[in-house]
């Protein structure tokens, strides 16, 4: 796994690498993901590389899905996508930057292995996309983001169909 900033001791089996975003001025968080997530292919790659580790990709919405769905092109890891939400329900599609962040997600879903999600209405919001029934994955609905357990809940969903 790897996560901005620094990484953590291994548990249960999962290294955690952190990783640092190369680049430091930024006009706004599609240049900060699109750089990010160059640096995160390139950890996951030379982890890849170093010791052969294969598994699924767990991706956390929208900022590194083009990262782990170039990754799973070049590997054939499988990806499945988990949004918190999407971007045409959290702001509207009013700007050029609303429309970017939309349609990776769109790429998203329709590039995942599956899509992981917690509610009805994103299940809705994803079958409007154009996503398959059989590729979504409803994960324990009654956990939140605030919940500790909510990234549990869902790695749990992704390891019952890795």
């Amino acid at each position: 796994m790897v996560t901005t900033g620094p990484g953590r001791p291994e548990v249960g089996g999962i290294r955690v690498l952190g990783a640092y975003n190369p680049v430091y001025d930024h006009t706004n968080v599609l240049s900060w993901a699109l750089s990010m997530g160059r640096e995160v292919e390139r950890q996951v790659a030379t982890l890849y590389h170093e010791t052969g580790i294969t598994g699924p990709i767990l991706v956390i919405n929208w900022e590194f899905s083009q990262a782990a769905i170039s990754l799973s092109q070049a590997f054939g890891h499988r990806v499945f996508f988990v949004p918190y939400s999407f971007e045409a329900q959290r702001v509207g599609l009013r700007s050029h930057l609303s429309i970017a962040i939309d349609a990776m997600e769109k790429y998203a879903v329709s590039q995942s292995s599956a899509t992981v999600i917690f509610d009805p209405f994103l299940e809705a919001l994803c079958l409007a996309m154009g996503a398959k029934q059989e590729s979504l994955i409803m994960a324990d609905p009654s956990s939140t983001l605030t919940d500790p357990a909510w990234g549990e809940n869902a790695l749990s969903a992704v390891l019952g169909h890795a």
